[in-house]
């Protein structure tokens, strides 16, 4: 707040929210004095990225999802030869593995109907939201990000981020 103010000399606005209990990443909304007329860019407060959120957002406006989010593609090497079987007989090994997977990036596009679905006063993560935006058939968009992207809410990456590898 002391290094971005009220938004003006960056081009934007700032407002800033205080919670008097923790209400979870999506339950601070709840917090806003007034609703939103238009998609809000919600990001988790844990990240340093340099990703390309003006390109997510006019994504989320033009697919028409009530919720669109940052996704990463995330690789895990297994250290160990993996097998499969069935029942005792193994049918496959695979040594040493690559896992893929696209993981929430914590960067997330949200339409005025989304943010309308949280109680003020209550505590929501943004899981169970998007959760609850799935299970009621609404769609949630997904946009790639492929610019840097660190969560330093992960040790070894909080240290990743003060190196700059």
């Amino acid at each position: 707040e002391e290094h971005f103010g009220d938004g003006s000399g960056f081009g934007a606005r700032i407002d800033y929210l205080r919670e008097e209990q923790p209400l979870g990443t999506a339950g601070a909304l709840g917090l806003l004095s007034e609703p939103p007329t238009e998609a809000l860019l919600l990001m988790n407060g844990d990240l340093v990225t340099n990703a390309d959120v003006g390109g997510l957002l006019d994504a989320h406006v033009a697919s028409g999802a009530v919720a669109t989010i940052g996704v990463r593609r995330y690789l895990h090497a297994v250290p160990f030869g993996c097998v499969e079987r069935d029942g005792d007989l193994v049918v496959r090994l695979e040594e040493k593995p690559v896992v893929e997977r696209e993981v929430n990036s914590g960067i997330y596009a949200l339409a005025p109907a989304a943010i309308a679905r949280v109680e003020p006063g209550v505590p929501l993560s943004m899981p169970d939201l998007i959760g609850a935006l799935l299970a009621d058939g609404l769609a949630v968009g997904a946009f790639e990000i492929e610019d840097d992207w660190i969560d330093v809410g992960q040790r070894e990456q909080l240290d990743r981020a003060r190196t700059g590898g």
